[in-house]
């Protein structure tokens, strides 16, 4: 069984409600997301961890209840990348090499190791270079990597990708989950991005208001997000009003009526449907499947997107947003201003 290295139980930072977690734990060598908008509580969340603000309740790293264990020891267990890119007046492989000679590693030792993550990196012609010399993106690797040059059990990323265009963004998270993976490390990234997670992430955590919302895999928050608020933070294509009647019944905005035939709460106010479970067809496309829904509407938007097209039909006063290949565009003749069918199957919905 895989140790447990980080166990939180009704853990409150009081100040405005900066921070109320009932239960979260995690174990080691895993990677963990935790997303949310500005101001969701997740630095206060990382402070916590880090030893670095008080706190109510109850936490455990390592085995060991954090108020009577060696606070410095505890810390230096772990690592903790700021949002900032706090780097020293002096060359990037002492800035790396420093949290070693804190240690005390031997010369020939600390050369090893910070040539080595310097290589994991992409960064080993910048180790005699000024720190301060350096640009975002190479400023945010050294940071990174200064920090996984201990070997930490646990690394903490607070946003560090957040001043990188998206290319470089995807490549650094990349790097980061090689070397965790490499060397065991377990790993939680805070990010208000959800793109940013969706393919680093064993676990994803929504957080909104200082509370975790929802705790799952990447892919089930993507389609069935816990309400509406973690709907709009993930991305959901088509976010829906509607109303639950009597026999299972769902009106959507637009005036599409049907039967659902699974369990429904009351207290649905939304439908979700992924963008790429609608397909387009020709005006007088006719179906006699009875779990299929069938809107009709004009295509007001072609617009190309990454892998694919988003195409953006207007069905009555309801918006709905379409996933399409290019293939399929040059196929079906798909273009502005035509009158056509949009088909999904009620499996595909979520109601919230």
């Amino acid at each position: 069984m895989e140790e447990t290295i980080l166990s939180m139980k009704n853990v409150i930072v009081n100040r405005k409600n900066m921070l109320n977690i009932e239960n979260f734990s995690m174990k080691a060598g895993e990677v963990i997301a935790v997303v949310g908008p500005n101001g969701a509580g997740k630095s206060t969340f990382f402070q916590v961890i880090n030893l670095l603000i008080p706190f109510s309740g109850e936490l455990e790293l390592f085995g060991e209840n954090v108020k009577n264990s060696d606070k410095t020891k505890i810390r230096r267990r772990c690592s903790y990348v700021f949002q900032e890119m706090l780097l020293l007046k002096d060359t990037v492989f002492n800035n790396v090499a420093k949290s070693l000679q804190f240690r005390g590693l031997s010369k020939s030792e600390i050369s090893e190791k910070v040539n080595k993550i310097l290589k994991d990196f992409k960064c080993e012609h910048l180790a005699n270079r000024s720190a301060h010399k350096l640009s975002g993106g190479e400023a945010q690797r050294i940071c990174i990597a200064r920090a996984m040059v201990t070997e930490p059990e646990l690394l903490l990323l607070d946003e560090p990708s957040a001043s990188l265009d998206a290319q470089m963004r995807s490549e650094m998270i990349r790097q980061i989950k090689e070397v965790a993976e490499e060397k065991g490390i377990a790993v939680i990234l805070v990010s208000h991005n959800f793109s940013d997670v969706l393919h680093f992430a064993q676990r994803t955590v929504v957080m909104f208001d200082g509370r975790f919302v929802q705790d799952d895999l990447p892919e089930v928050l993507m389609r069935k997000p816990v309400n509406e608020k973690t709907a709009r933070l993930v991305g959901i294509d088509n976010i829906i009003p509607c109303k639950v009647e009597c026999n299972n019944f769902i009106n959507l905005s637009n005036g599409i009526k049907f039967s659902y035939p699974f369990g429904i709460d009351n207290s649905v106010s939304n439908c979700c449907i992924p963008g790429e479970c609608i397909t387009i067809h020709d005006s007088n496309f006719l179906t006699n499947e009875v779990t299929k829904i069938v809107m009709t509407g004009i295509i007001k938007k072609i617009l190309p997107d990454i892998g694919t097209y988003y195409v953006v039909v207007q069905c009555k006063e309801q918006i709905i947003n379409v996933r399409i290949s290019k293939e399929f565009i040059s196929f079906n003749s798909i273009k502005e201003n035509k009158l056509v069918k949009l088909v999904f199957s009620v499996e595909d919905l979520h109601l919230i």
